[in-house]
């Protein structure tokens, strides 16, 4: 997918692991049911870029320094998914698994984290101003500091 625009359009039950997208643009474009693992997105189009994923695996991925204000993920993996230095702004990650996920210098304000799990944020490293979590996950804010929450 080397330098292709992708407009208006949806990707439903593909699988598009280790995909190169670089150059590739991606403006307003829903995946469905994908399995998008070690997929480097960092290296797209950076303008117009807006995506939604529901129901996929992005495991092991890179959204590195992006502008993904507003992006929804909903019942989605991101295991281990690098979102280092980026600006999550009023995201949404709607029962998403964030096990070893990568937050550090992002700006995650306003982002809704209140359903999903295993995430580990350190709130010295990353924007969280009005972010939201539930109770029972909070301790992922917490685990830099050994803090045990029973």
């Amino acid at each position: 997918m080397i330098g292709v625009t992708f407009m208006d359009c949806q990707f439903n039950n593909c699988i598009l692991n280790q995909t190169k997208t670089n150059h590739t643009a991606f403006r307003t474009v829903y995946f469905n049911n994908c399995q998008i693992q070690e997929v480097n997105f960092a290296m797209s189009d950076k303008l117009i870029f807006e995506m939604h994923f529901d129901q996929c695996t992005l495991d092991f991925s890179k959204f590195y320094a992006l502008k993904l204000k507003g992006i929804t993920f909903n019942n989605s993996s991101l295991i281990a998914v690098d979102f280092m230095a980026v600006d999550l702004t009023a995201a949404k990650f709607h029962n998403c698994d964030l096990y070893r996920a990568e937050f550090e210098k992002a700006n995650a304000s306003k982002v809704d984290f209140s359903t999903s799990r295993n995430y580990t944020i350190d709130p010295e490293k990353t924007k969280l101003k009005k972010a939201k979590f539930a109770l029972e996950d909070v301790k992922g804010l917490l685990d830099k500091h050994g803090i045990v929450v029973e």
